[in-house]
């Protein structure tokens, strides 16, 4: 495969750190460890005590030592993901959200929606194609230098390979979203360049661009229609279902595993429509032969926006919105708002009259506008 030209992806990281997170793993150092505990002493609630490992170790240690390597090494990723990774992914990184991204792509479809003159807009929404299988290792390999890791972590992580899929996916992705970044401004001249990066890059790394599925970006009033596609593929994926070969349980675990679950991501950036609801909780209902139960699932985008108003999300809305979620005062929807803002001001007032603040030094609590004192039960003075 070619090799991808984009350089300079990843910020330099700190030696100190690069250095703790490459420690070499050793199997003897977890043989010597389990050993020197108490063969017969409880672990935990459910865990085998140690004397069953010490009397099979030559059967089950190698698994085990796997186990762990593959642990130690996700452990020492997820330290260096919020350093190498930039604010345009969310995934695998501690305090971001999975959607994170669907709200600002809600937002800058609604705004462009909104936005006049003479001169448009133009939006690029693609999906990647079974993007973990196709993920060449050479890619990998050089996407990890790239990176700036240590020899030692980087040969630790291809030995373990596939358990670390997940973040070594969003490094890659790092480099996509670099090479855009430096190739790629604002206007249509160039999405020729857009497209050429993308090539480029599937053709680095075995990735192929995919017909897009998922979300649907929200720019107009929320109606039964918006959500069809999420109907269609639950009605689907019942019928791909031998009915009559499953017993109560069974359909019971497929519609609280699968068809519940169907509309979550959805869920978190919207209110669905009283009649999509109704219709999923009646297709369900019917599958399972009487169930009247339906998964809900209540949305905490306000506290994310109040604990973490600096997170790319939330500072787009509240620049969009002029709102400073520090200042005591509720948001405002104006008329003209995305569905996702409205809710966020409809549900505003619920979150705040739930806070209390545990006072520090106070210098961020409002004295008469915020609750600070948990006895007053939400009353301010």
């Amino acid at each position: 495969m070619p090799l991808y030209m984009h350089r300079d992806c990843f910020p330099s990281i700190d030696q100190s750190i690069a250095a703790r997170t490459s420690l070499p793993f050793r199997p003897s150092d977890v043989k010597d460890a389990l050993f020197a505990m108490k063969p017969w002493k409880a672990p935990g609630v459910d865990g085998f005590q140690a004397g069953y490992y010490q009397r099979h170790w030559e059967t089950v240690g190698k698994d085990i030592c796997v186990e762990l390597a593959t642990k130690t090494i996700a452990n020492r990723l997820k330290q260096l993901m919020p350093l190498i990774i930039g604010t345009t992914q969310s995934s695998c990184v501690a305090g971001r959200h999975i959607f994170d991204n669907i709200v600002i792509a809600q937002e800058a479809i609604h705004s462009m929606r909104n936005k006049s003159g003479k001169t448009g807009t133009m939006a690029l929404k693609v999906d990647l194609e079974k993007a973990y299988d196709r993920v060449s290792w050479a890619f990998l390999f050089d996407t990890l230098n790239e990176a700036k890791l240590l020899a030692a972590l980087v040969d630790m992580i291809m030995k373990q390979g596939c358990p670390l899929l997940p973040y070594l996916f969003v490094l890659c992705m790092e480099r996509l979203a670099h090479g855009i970044e430096h190739a790629v401004k604002a206007d249509v001249r160039t999405a020729k360049a857009f497209s050429n990066v993308l090539e480029e890059f599937c053709g680095s790394s075995g990735m192929k661009v995919r017909q897009c599925l998922g979300v649907p970006l929200l720019y107009r009033k929320v109606s039964k229609l918006t959500y069809a596609r999420i109907l269609d593929k639950m009605k689907a994926k019942i019928a791909n279902w031998n009915i009559a070969q499953l017993s109560l349980a069974g359909r019971i675990t497929l519609a609280q595993v699968v068809l519940s679950t169907m509309s979550l991501y959805a869920m978190q950036t919207s209110k669905l429509p009283v009649g999509v609801c109704a219709e999923m909780a009646k297709e369900i209902r019917e599958f399972i032969w009487g169930s009247d139960r339906s998964n809900q699932r209540l949305s905490k985008a306000c506290w994310e926006i109040f604990k973490q108003p600096m997170s790319l999300w939330a500072t787009l809305l509240c620049s969009k919105y002029k709102f400073d979620p520090l200042l005591g005062f509720d948001p405002i929807a104006p008329a003209s708002c995305t569905p996702f803002w409205r809710l966020i001001c409809s549900s505003w007032d619920t979150m705040r009259r739930n806070l209390v603040w545990a006072l520090g030094k106070g210098s961020s609590v409002q004295f008469w506008n915020q609750r600070w004192v948990p006895a007053l039960h939400g009353t301010t003075f």
